[in-house]
Parts: structure tokens; C-alpha cells; sequence
């Protein structure tokens, strides 16, 4: 089976030399409704496989933890994520046209003005690569995990699939990631941030955040820094999941956007250190590992207009303001 994906791999490399663009354009277009299209076998195998900005910025702890192997390699990385593609059946194809459907009818409803890319194609995965998560993106491309139809009720589906879809509107258009990132006080650089060097075999690569191009300012021990966040590996890998090895980092950087360093190392905070961090983020998620997974929890209740549990009801109606155009 090895053998094969590797032979598959290589076609891909031929494919790619051949179709020079794999990512989405710069300059967005804009539609008024979501438009999916399931992947073929075969396509969703190429789109997997294919170089992107994610797989240029997969470090060596990446690769082993994802393999769940400390001597796993890009090839075999790449294999596994081949073979987990799935064959999407007429029932999935039912279940994604129903949430599509309901989506649009709100989109139209509240006249939302959302930098929707012409068609976002859906890619079936075992998710071994991405320790069983239940979707990410790349690109214009979404990859869902079969238990997506088969384990989850539609009001989950319409939340996961909604927090997917921020990212690939974010990656279409650089003035809508710029407006949402500004509602929690971060900015967006025009170019990526030099990434510091002593955590770049340490790095754990999100494929949602395909650059690390932001970051704000932030209270620690009563001084005022500017700071982008990161997820890194405590320790170097020698067994389990990357999971087990998580950590959220801020970085502060200096005036010349160089990465702070104290005795020949990086300084990094932790959540802990920083003192104005919710009155910057809210308090309507846990998930804060980084500005973009926040903003897309907060994208999905500012979509459906949630109030459960919603801690920061402000952030959710300057969202959704900044949706309709207001």
C-alpha cells in the first residue's frame, strides 16, 4: 500500500509542476451563497497531497506526531492523508445539501456580506493526520470527517461547517480578515512575521492558519506588548499525539518586529502571564489557541445570532454588524 501512495505521490509532483496554481487567487470574488462541490476520489487525493503554504510549514515535530513515530518522514505523512480519502455516498451528499440550503436561506435573509469564494470543495477524511479532528481547510477546500454524517446532529454540522467556512473566507480575502481580526484588537501584517527560530522544529502547524501574519497588544506584568500567538510543543516528540504536547505561545515582538529574546532565547508567554487577554478576546469560547480558531467560534455565534452560553454578547453583535456591512 506503501509502494502504490508513494507512486500516487509522485504523479501528484507531476500534476502540481503542471497546474502551478494550487491556492486560492489574491483578489477574492464575491457571491451571494455558499456553492459546494463534492471531490472525486481521485481529486481529493491530489488536493491532499499537493504543496501549499500548510504543508511548506510543517516542521520535523509535525511529521512525527502525526505519524505517531519519532523516525516518520513527508512521504509516509503524505501517504497516510492519501489514504485516508473517503468516497463521499448520495447520503452525505443529502445530509451537506440540506445544511448548504439552511445556510444560504440565512446568508440571503440578513443580507450578510461574506467574500465567498465561486465554489468550495468538500474532501472526505479518516482524519488520521490531524489526530481525528472533526474538519479543517486548505486552500478553498474543506476536508470532513465521515463521523460529520454519521455521528453529529444537524445544529453540530451547521456549527462545524459554518467555523470551517470562516477560515476559507478569511483566506479569500485579506480586507474581511483584517476587519474581523480588528474586532479583537489584532492586526494583520502585510507580510508573515519572522518566526522564531529556536521554536521552528517545535512548531505545531494548524492547517486553518496557513500564515502567521498577526498579532496584538497585550498587558503582561503591567507593560504594554505586542504579541502574536503561536502553538508549540513543550518538549521534543517521543510518543502519543501532538495533543499531548500542545502549548499556546505568546511571542512578544520589539519595534523592529523581532522576536524578543532573553538569554539566547525566545521569550514566550503563556495564558497565564497575559492580564487583559479576555477584555481583548471575550469569554464566548475555549477554543484560544490562536486569533483565527477564535474569531471562527465567534463567527458561528454572531452567524446564528446564539445567545447560550454567550458570555460577551457585544463581540457577537460587532461581528455580526461587521457581517451585514454596518
Amino acid at each position: 500500500m506503501i509502494k502504490k501512495n508513494i507512486l500516487f505521490i509522485l504523479s501528484v509532483i507531476a500534476f502540481c509542476a503542471c497546474n502551478k496554481k494550487t491556492e486560492v487567487a489574491i483578489e477574492p470574488q464575491y457571491f451571494d451563497t455558499i456553492c459546494v462541490r463534492l471531490a472525486t476520489i481521485d481529486e481529493a487525493k491530489r488536493l491532499v497531497a499537493a504543496e501549499d503554504s500548510y504543508t511548506r510549514s510543517r516542521s520535523p515535530f509535525d511529521i512525527m506526531s502525526r505519524l505517531q513515530n519519532p523516525n516518520g518522514t513527508v512521504e509516509e505523512l503524505t501517504a497516510m492523508m492519501v489514504d485516508g480519502v473517503r468516497e463521499w455516498s448520495s447520503n452525505d451528499a443529502a445530509v451537506i445539501d440540506s445544511i448548504v440550503v439552511s445556510l444560504n436561506d440565512t446568508i440571503r435573509k440578513y443580507n450578510f456580506k461574506l467574500p465567498l469564494p465561486k465554489e468550495i470543495v468538500l474532501v472526505k477524511s479518516a482524519m488520521e493526520d490531524e489526530g481525528g479532528a472533526a474538519g479543517y481547510t486548505r486552500s478553498n477546500w474543506i476536508a470532513l470527517s465521515e463521523k460529520f454524517v454519521t455521528d453529529m446532529d444537524n445544529v453540530y454540522r451547521r456549527r462545524l461547517f459554518l467555523h470551517e467556512l470562516f477560515h476559507i473566507l478569511t483566506r479569500n480575502s485579506i480586507d474581511f480578515k483584517r476587519t474581523m481580526y480588528s474586532a479583537i484588537g489584532f492586526t494583520v501584517t502585510d507580510e508573515e512575521l519572522e518566526y522564531p527560530a529556536d521554536l521552528k522544529d517545535r512548531r505545531i502547524s494548524n492547517p486553518d492558519v496557513d500564515r502567521y501574519d498577526s498579532y496584538a497588544t497585550f498587558t503582561i506584568g503591567g507593560v504594554q506588548q505586542k504579541c502574536a500567538m503561536l502553538i508549540y510543543a513543550k518538549r521534543p516528540y517521543e510518543t502519543g499525539t501532538f495533543f499531548d504536547y500542545l502549548e499556546i505561545g505568546f511571542i512578544p515582538y520589539d519595534d523592529n518586529m523581532k522576536p524578543v529574546q532573553k538569554d539566547g532565547a525566545t521569550v514566550v508567554y503563556s495564558i497565564k502571564d497575559i492580564d487583559d487577554l479576555f477584555d481583548r478576546v471575550g469569554r464566548n469560547t475555549p477554543y484560544m489557541i490562536n486569533p483565527e480558531e477564535i474569531l471562527a467560534d465567534n463567527f458561528v455565534i454572531a452567524f446564528n445570532n446564539s445567545s447560550f452560553s454567550v458570555q460577551t454578547l457585544e463581540l457577537r453583535d460587532s461581528i455580526r454588524a461587521l457581517m451585514i456591512g454596518e
